[in-house]
């Protein structure tokens, strides 16, 4: 069998960049990483709002389960009556007759319409 012969592994060579401005250019990198930091907390808040409405609901939904079987007790325990039947009947909703609305001329109109017609006459008469 052939030896294989050793071979060094060439090292990538680096170049060397000047850069004019380090300072603003870390600025325009950390920039983004800040912003991208607020977002993720705006939605770490976002999911923990979430959790509390849905956590809220659910005890929302046993205590309304729990109101209705007390209210499921309590129809039994009560005894059955007829005064719903009549209870209805008394709130049937009743017919209205449409009024008929008569315009009441209001004084100061009647005035006006007056002095208008005073007016006209007087100018009526110097015409003449």
């Amino acid at each position: 069998m052939a030896k294989r012969k050793k071979t060094k592994k060439k090292e990538p060579e680096s170049y060397f960049i000047g850069i004019d401005d380090p300072v603003e250019l870390r600025k325009h990198i950390l920039e983004p990483t800040r912003e991208v930091l607020q977002f993720l907390q705006s939605y770490e808040q976002f999911q923990k709002t979430k959790e509390e409405k849905a956590h809220h609901i659910q005890e929302l939904k046993q205590d309304l389960k729990s109101i209705r079987t007390e209210v499921n007790k309590l129809k039994r325990f009560l005894p059955k009556s007829k005064l719903k039947t009549a209870a209805k009947k008394e709130t049937a909703p009743k017919e209205h007759q449409p009024s008929k609305k008569v315009k009441a001329v209001p004084p100061e109109l009647a005035s006006l319409e007056q002095e208008l017609g005073s007016i006209e006459k007087k100018l009526g008469t110097l015409s003449e």
